[in-house]
Formats: C-alpha cells, sequence, structure tokens
C-alpha cells in the first residue's frame, strides 16, 4: 500500500497546552502521563537487572496503579473543558500517542521477560495502561483516531487474525481457479501484504479496512469469480497501483478485440455507465490520500473515448513488449524462470517491494522455450510453490554455471 503508514503525532508547545487543565505548579494530565513514562522506563529497568527488591518493585505497581486513575480523571477533566471538536481530537490524538508509547514500552519489557515472577508483575502495569487505553477508545471514540499506530499487544492479535483470514482466502481462490486469471495478481497481491513478515499493516485504519475486504470475500457461499473480485474492489475502494493498472490492461486488451472506432467508443461508454454506478462505501479505502477506483479508471476511460471521436488516429505503434524479436528469448521452462527468479528475490538481488507487480513484468518481458507469452498466473504459482524436480535441475544449472565461471 504505497502504504499509509502510521501517522506520527507531532508534540509542540502549542499542542502540549491541550494536556494542561491546570497551572504548570498544579498537577496535570501532561504531568500524570510524564510521571508515568518514568516509572514505568524505572520498572523496566529493575526488572531487567533483577537488583530492586520485591517491596521497590510494588511500590512502582502501586504508583503506576495511582497514576492510572489521575490519567483517566485529568483526562475527562480536560477533554469536558474543550469547547471545540477539533481540541477535544486532538487532545485525544496526543493522550492516545502517549498511552500507546507506555503500552509499548511493557510490551518490550514483557517479550524479553521469561521469569514468572517478573512476568506476572509486568502483567499488571501493562493492564493500568491498557485500561487507560481501552477507555479512551470505547468512551471517547469519536475523537479517536484511527490512523495511529496500534499497541504491539494488540498488533499481534490482529495480524493473526489477518493472516487466518488471508489463508481462507488463498484456499477459496485456489478451490474457484482465480490465481490463473489476470484479477488473481491482485488477490494475491492482497494476501501478500497480511501475511508477509515485512507487511507494513499497522494502523486501524488500515486493519479495520483489510478486515472488511477479507469479509467481502469470504461471507459468501465459496463461490468466486472475477466480477464479484472487481465489484468488491470498487466497493470497497482498492485503489492500489497492480488494480487500476490491472483495469486499464483489461479495457485495452478488449478494445483491441473491436475493429471500429464506433465499436470501441460504443464499449467504453458501456464501462464508464459501469463504473459510475458502482457502489462504493463512503470514505474508504485502500490508499487515503490517492483518487478512487472509480475516478482514476473513470478518467481514464473519458479520455480514452475523447481521443477516440476526433477521428483521427496517428500511426499506431506496436507494443514492443509484445514483439517477438523485442523479447528475451529463454531456453527455460516456465517453473525453472520462476524458481531463478525466486532465487534473485530471496537473496535480495532483486529488491522490489511487492513481488506480485514484479512477476507481471517478468513475464511480459521475458519467453520460455514454450511460450512466448508466459501466464502470470502460472508463473506466480510456480514461483510460490516450485516442484521438487525443478528445484533439482536448477541445482544442476547451477553447478554448470561453476564450471563456465571458471573459464571465462
Amino acid at each position: 500500500m504505497v502504504h499509509n503508514e502510521a501517522k506520527e503525532t507531532k508534540f509542540s508547545t502549542d499542542n502540549l497546552r491541550l494536556l494542561y487543565p491546570a497551572p504548570a505548579n498544579e498537577e496535570s494530565l501532561y504531568s500524570v502521563l510524564t510521571k508515568w513514562s518514568v516509572v514505568i522506563a524505572e520498572y523496566g529497568k529493575t526488572v531487567s537487572s533483577g537488583k530492586e527488591g520485591k517491596e521497590g518493585i510494588q511500590e512502582m505497581i502501586e504508583l503506576s496503579a495511582a497514576l492510572k486513575q489521575k490519567a483517566k480523571e485529568f483526562f475527562i477533566q480536560s477533554i469536558v473543558g474543550k469547547i471545540a471538536v477539533q481540541d477535544k481530537k486532538e487532545l485525544t490524538s496526543i493522550t492516545q500517542s502517549i498511552i500507546t508509547r507506555l503500552l509499548d514500552q511493557v510490551f518490550a519489557f514483557e517479550q524479553k521477560q521469561t521469569e514468572a515472577i517478573s512476568l506476572e508483575s509486568i502483567k499488571l502495569v501493562s493492564e493500568h495502561a491498557r485500561e487507560v487505553f481501552e477507555f479512551i477508545r470505547e468512551y471517547f471514540s469519536s475523537y479517536f483516531d484511527y490512523s495511529q499506530k496500534v499497541p504491539g499487544y494488540l498488533l499481534l492479535q490482529y495480524k493473526e487474525s489477518l493472516k487466518t483470514s488471508a489463508d481462507s482466502l488463498k484456499q477459496l481462490v485456489v478451490n474457484n481457479g482465480i490465481e490463473m486469471q489476470e484479477i488473481g495478481v491482485v488477490v494475491a497481491e492482497i494476501i501478500e501484504q497480511t501475511i508477509s513478515e515485512h507487511s507494513t499493516v499497522n494502523t486501524y485504519r488500515q486493519i479495520n479496512y483489510y478486515k472488511d475486504l477479507f469479509h467481502q470475500f469470504l461471507s459468501g457461499d465459496g463461490t468466486l469469480n472475477s466480477s464479484f473480485i472487481r465489484h468488491a474492489f470498487y466497493k470497497l475502494n482498492y485503489n492500489s497501483e497492480t488494480f487500476i493498472v490491472n483495469e486499464y490492461e483489461r479495457l485495452n486488451k478488449a478494445c483491441s478485440q473491436l475493429y471500429s472506432i464506433k465499436e470501441k467508443i460504443a464499449f467504453l461508454s458501456y464501462e464508464l455507465k459501469m463504473v459510475n454506478q458502482f457502489f462504493s462505501t463512503p470514505r474508504n479505502g485502500y490508499l487515503q490520500f490517492l483518487p478512487s477506483v472509480k475516478e482514476q479508471v473513470g478518467n481514464w476511460i473519458v479520455e480514452e473515448i475523447r481521443f477516440l471521436e476526433k477521428g483521427t488516429l496517428p500511426i499506431e505503434y506496436t507494443n514492443t513488449l509484445t514483439e517477438p524479436d523485442s523479447k528475451i528469448h529463454t531456453s527455460l521452462s516456465v517453473a525453472k524462470l520462476a524458481v531463478i527468479i525466486r532465487l534473485l528475490v530471496v537473496d535480495k538481488i532483486i529488491i522490489n517491494r511487492s513481488v506480485a507487480p514484479m512477476l507481471r513484468i517478468v513475464g511480459k518481458t521475458f519467453s520460455t522455450l514454450q511460450k512466448d507469452d508466459i501466464s502470470i498466473g502460472s508463473l506466480e504459482t510456480k514461483y510460490h510453490a516450485p516442484d521438487k524436480a525443478t528445484i533439482n535441475s536448477v541445482k544442476d544449472m547451477l553447478f554448470k554455471w561453476i564450471n563456465i565461471l571458471g573459464k571465462l
């Protein structure tokens, strides 16, 4: 997803004033949160070093409990005193960001600890911060900032749930033969983004978006087809570059099979009507700050129609990628080519962030011994699930290359 990254709340003199419901010499929400941050940091050092006795740790736990209560009370006092909605949103965003950092601090301690006693005390401190966090999220949800990063302990739960849904979708795609179709590349991108170890899905908005997307695909009777998938992408505004390009290619391919300009204009006019009539959920989208799928595809179709309506076309240049002489010809099979590309990715020689678009480029650029036009679905399947015979065959090739290198 370019991805929607977690928003980083900036602390300036102006917005920190929102945390002060009292004079500087008295306790305030800001002073309580600051003190709590120091207590948790010291607590972490103490538990890690094991130097402090049980009494010292207990004292810190009790102080954390007291600060938890004060944080809730001062937050209510602060937000009730703010008249402007924007001030309330900013106050909630700043407080939410600070509590998230506290939770991540405690979560980091919890991940490192192995002793049962230490883990038990860490969980108590963690519960204090979670209580304030959940209190704000539940009772002040209208001001809650969903573009912020999810605390680590919650992110693990969410990602596990998304991975389960992604695995179910993957099986559904295979059962319906979608992986061999063009739209399968787009679905594969969604699955990869939610199960990859390097996934950048970490905000509430991103997680909720993928939940809605998976629900759309998995709540039916187990039947999937290209039309249903496209409708879902328009409905939930999956404005990924992969899907947008997929739509352009679909329309171009359909147009190229029509002979007259009149037929092409009629086809594109119908497609524009369909795009404009697709239902889309409001304020929803994969990439929040880019135009919607309907807008991008609709504008592209309008420009194509205008171009055709002029009635004069320039000399048509054949797409160089489809000319046999301009492709890179290989004597490999699709399976061997897929394994070699996989090796280059694993060894970080190819460093594209997303695999699916890269495989599409490989499919358009290379030809194999059997085919000039490689099926993207076939290439992707053999990339992710190479068979043992192909792997052994590529091993033999690599040994052969070593001998060739010695003669260069």
